[in-house]
């Protein structure tokens, strides 16, 4: 069995259920492209043979509106014993970043949607913005 056969095999379904509930197919192939990595990369992921690192963990939920929690526990919410598990594999988390994921563990469903939106409309206007002064 491979080291991370349970979070491949939840990138599996994420990738399977995408494709059930929306009837667009999402091949590995499509998949790697979609999150910036090569087929071969993307597969080990599927397989357990890799974990995917940070930012592809963070495109990965954004794109299939889970949380990364839920993609290497199967767990719903970010805790802070799952921090202090990927600082001890590695990941360099500073305080703010921290503190933003316990505070987004404590909000209900329907506030994170609303952060989000929010969080999405202020990139978007920085976007514009960032285009307009150019």
């Amino acid at each position: 069995m491979k080291k991370h056969a349970a979070i491949g095999q939840r990138i599996k379904e994420l990738r399977e259920r995408f494709s059930k509930e929306t009837g667009v197919e999402l091949p590995q192939q499509t998949a790697a492209k979609r999150f910036h990595v090569s087929l071969r990369a993307y597969q080990n992921y599927e397989t357990g043979e890799r974990i995917p690192p940070g930012p592809v963990l963070s495109k990965m939920a954004s794109f299939y509106r889970v949380s990364i929690d839920h993609i290497l526990t199967g767990e719903k919410y970010l805790s802070q014993d799952l921090l202090d598990k990927l600082e001890k594999t590695g990941w360099q988390l500073d305080a703010e970043f921290k503190e933003l994921f316990l505070i987004w563990s404590d909000l209900d469903e329907e506030d994170k949607r609303e952060v989000f939106k929010y969080m999405k409309d202020k990139q978007r206007l920085s976007e514009l913005l960032h285009k307009h002064k150019k």
